[in-house]
């Protein structure tokens, strides 16, 4: 029996279900830190008797009311800037998030030279303006050859595969005979 047939991904564009894991993953380590350091500053600041969570009641107190909802919009700006801050920091160092490094894929510069702050600015500028224009910037990868999304041809960067991964040729034609089998059995009924 033949030995199944194995390509490898490694240097491929990575393609867009990937990169949206990989996406989804790094979203959820933002949440969960801020969630954990606002919960902790809240415990904290409650400790230290300031309840940052009821500044109405503190309404006819003003500097007490100003002192809370200053504390308490700190922490809205803090979180925001540790969610920018975040992408920036990894796109820079590693040219990978840790999303991007558990699915195996890194940004690389279309020119080769490691990623720059400017780069990654770039980059994460253009990825709100595909945002902002209801994904359609993410959704140009499904017909790009190089799987560029807007934020990634602004930025002249491109997602890889980094690691050695391999391609089941045997599976994959499986699948596509399993997906092909009910229309070649619905066209022959029809006969």
């Amino acid at each position: 029996m033949n030995e199944p047939e194995h390509r490898s991904l490694q240097g491929q564009y990575a393609g867009f279900v990937s990169r949206w894991i990989a996406l989804v993953i790094d979203l959820s380590i933002i949440l969960t830190i801020n969630v954990v350091v606002a919960w902790a500053t809240v415990s904290a600041l409650m400790y230290a008797g300031v309840d940052i969570r009821d500044c109405e009641l503190l309404e006819s107190k003003p500097f007490q009311a100003g002192l809370c909802y200053a504390i308490r919009w700190s922490g809205v700006v803090a979180g925001s800037l540790f969610a920018y801050a975040y992408p920036l920091f990894f796109w820079t160092v590693t040219g990978q998030t840790p999303g991007n490094a558990l699915l195996g894929l890194r940004i690389v510069r279309l020119d080769g030279r490691p990623m720059s702050l400017m780069t990654s600015l770039l980059r994460l500028a253009g990825f709100h303006l595909s945002m902002v224009m209801m994904g359609l910037g993410f959704l140009a990868m499904l017909g790009d050859d190089k799987r560029q999304g807007w934020h990634d041809k602004i930025a002249r960067t491109c997602v890889i595969y980094s690691w050695e991964a391999r391609q089941n040729s045997r599976l994959i034609e499986r699948v596509r005979r399993l997906l092909r089998s009910p229309w070649k059995r619905r066209r022959s009924s029809e006969s």
